[in-house]
C-alpha cells in the first residue's frame, strides 16, 4: 500500500463496466485512489478527501480497470494497487478481515467485531466500512445486520449493495412495507451473524 504526501501525477478517473453497473474510480501512477458508483459521488469525494478532482483519463486508467473487474470476478485478490491512507490498527484489523470474508457469503457486523477482537465495537466497524474508499474490491458489502437485513451501504445505498451481492450468488429479496433488502437465511452459514 502507497502513501503519497503530496496528489500524485496523472491524477486521473475513468470508469469501467462490471456485470451489475459502473464503477467509477480515481487513479494515479499505478495506484488506484477511490472507488464510487457514479461520477459525481467520486468527484466529490476527491475534493474532500484529497483537495482537488481528478481530471478525466481513458489510456492511463486501462490497466487500473482491468485490475478492478478481475477483483470485482473473482478472479484475483491482489490489492496491491490500493493507496490507503494512515490507518489505525483497528481499522487495518478491519479492513483485512473483511477480505477474507469469501465471495458469495455474508457476515454481520457483531461477526466482524469479533473477528478482530472487539466484540464490543460492532458500531465501531460499521464506521471503518463507511469510510471504505473501496467499496467493490475491499467487500463491505459482504457484512450486513444480524437479523438478515442488508443495512447501508456507502456505495449506493441497499439495492445496490442487493445487486452485487445477487451476482456473486447470494439470495437476496426485497420484504415487509418498507421493502427492506434481507438474505435468505438458508445462505448464511450457522455462527456469522
Amino acid at each position: 500500500m502507497a502513501q503519497f504526501r503530496r496528489i500524485p501525477k496523472n491524477f486521473s478517473y475513468a470508469s469501467v463496466q462490471a456485470p451489475f453497473g459502473s464503477i467509477f474510480f480515481a487513479h494515479g501512477e499505478g495506484f488506484l485512489f477511490l472507488l464510487a458508483e457514479n461520477k459525481k459521488d467520486l468527484l466529490s469525494s476527491c475534493r474532500r478527501m484529497y483537495g482537488t478532482v481528478p481530471m478525466v483519463s481513458a489510456v492511463e486508467g486501462e490497466h487500473v480497470g482491468r485490475t478492478i473487474l478481475a477483483a470485482v470476478e473473482g478472479k484475483s485478490r491482489d490489492r496491491s494497487i490500493l493507496y490507503l491512507p494512515r490507518l489505525t490498527d483497528f481499522q487495518r484489523r478491519v479492513l483485512q478481515k473483511l477480505g477474507e470474508i469469501p465471495r458469495g457469503e455474508v457476515r454481520s457486523y457483531r461477526w466482524l467485531a469479533a473477528a478482530v477482537g472487539r466484540s464490543a465495537a460492532v458500531r465501531a466497524v460499521g464506521n471503518v466500512l463507511a469510510w471504505n474508499p473501496f467499496p467493490f474490491l475491499l467487500p463491505c458489502h459482504r457484512v450486513i445486520l444480524a437479523d438478515g437485513r442488508l443495512g447501508r451501504y456507502s456505495a449506493g445505498g441497499s439495492a445496490s449493495k442487493a445487486r452485487i451481492l445477487a451476482f456473486e450468488g447470494v439470495l437476496v429479496q426485497q420484504q415487509g412495507v418498507s421493502g427492506d433488502w434481507r438474505i435468505s437465511k438458508n445462505n448464511v452459514p450457522l455462527g456469522v451473524l
